[in-house]
């Protein structure tokens, strides 16, 4: 099953892998909820910011400099 990002999990919102009549019926659901449509993208972009390529280097340069710290290098 393919979840979506935020940390509470709905049933509602998985869809079988592979399986494109799943997937066209949860997009059907967002086309007829708008309300819950605009919800969820809030949650999407608030998690999404996470994942972002800045913040990724961000953390790993963080990584360097700590074993840079550690090891006298």
């Amino acid at each position: 099953m393919v979840g979506r990002l935020s940390g509470e999990k709905r049933q509602d919102l998985l869809f079988e892998a592979g399986n494109s009549d799943d997937l066209a019926k949860k997009i059907d659901m967002w086309l007829d909820d708008k309300e819950e449509l605009e919800k969820m993208r809030k949650v999407y972009s608030e998690s999404a910011e996470k994942y972002r390529i800045e913040k990724s280097m961000e953390k790993i340069e963080e990584m360097f400099k700590d074993e840079i710290k550690e090891y006298g290098i």
